[in-house]
């Protein structure tokens, strides 16, 4: 399938009426192609992943700009690129459980007192030592 330099234009950049770009990727798709978002490139479809999110049931990005997508986020994860609960549970996954039970006990030490307390006022005529039962 040509293309004219407009056509590509509007297909690279979604310029213009959506429903004309929507057109172009569905002429590419009956002819078995398919547009790389990435590197811009029509590329047969065997070269993009399955999607069964998509209408056509593939990737919008080919197989190796994907496989380059991930291998740089693999090396280039940083925390500021989480969200705070991710961020969170990356952090927590750094700490061996002795030093997430200190800063557990340091951040509740006045809480688990008065819990104790409390605790205690309640149940003290109750808790005396039973006899064991022969």
């Amino acid at each position: 399938m040509n293309l004219t330099a407009n056509e590509f234009s509007i297909l690279r950049t979604m310029r213009g009426n959506a429903l004309e770009s929507q057109a172009l990727r569905d002429g590419l798709h009956q002819v078995g192609l398919r547009f790389c978002g990435v590197c811009e490139y029509i590329k047969d479809a065997s070269g993009f992943y399955k999607d069964r999110r998509t209408k056509h049931g593939l990737r919008l990005i080919c197989r190796c700009c994907d496989r380059r997508r991930r291998s740089r986020a693999r090396r280039g994860m940083r925390l500021s690129m989480f969200t705070g609960s991710e961020r969170g549970q990356r952090h927590r996954d750094s700490r061996t459980p002795a030093e997430l039970q200190a800063i557990y006990d340091a951040g509740n030490a006045q809480r688990d007192q008065e819990n104790w307390r409390c605790w205690y006022s309640r149940y003290k005529d109750q808790s005396r030592p039973r006899t064991p039962q022969t």
